[in-house]
């Protein structure tokens, strides 16, 4: 999955309750599926908080960082992340 020249990266995801597996489909502005991810349900967190950290170890402070907005809708289990 490559995010590299994605002005704006959809995100729905579902959980299925029986086995606790969660998954996510990243998508483009029309809607054109990028990639997927699944993943344990218990291990989400722990991964988004390494990647977390990585963004902040590997970027040193004189790299330009793009400003984003990000928002979510949990009804309808989707997200958006726009940058710039």
């Amino acid at each position: 999955m490559d995010l590299t020249n994605q002005p704006n990266i959809k995100i729905s995801y579902s959980l299925d309750p029986d086995t606790n597996i969660l998954y996510m489909t990243f998508m483009d502005d029309l809607g054109v599926v990028l990639g997927m991810l699944t993943i344990e349900n218990t291990k989400v967190r722990s991964l988004m908080d390494t990647l977390s950290l990585i963004s902040q170890e590997q970027v040193t402070t004189l790299m330009t960082q793009i400003g984003y907005r990000s928002s979510y809708d949990v009804q309808a289990n989707t997200a958006e992340v726009i940058f710039g």
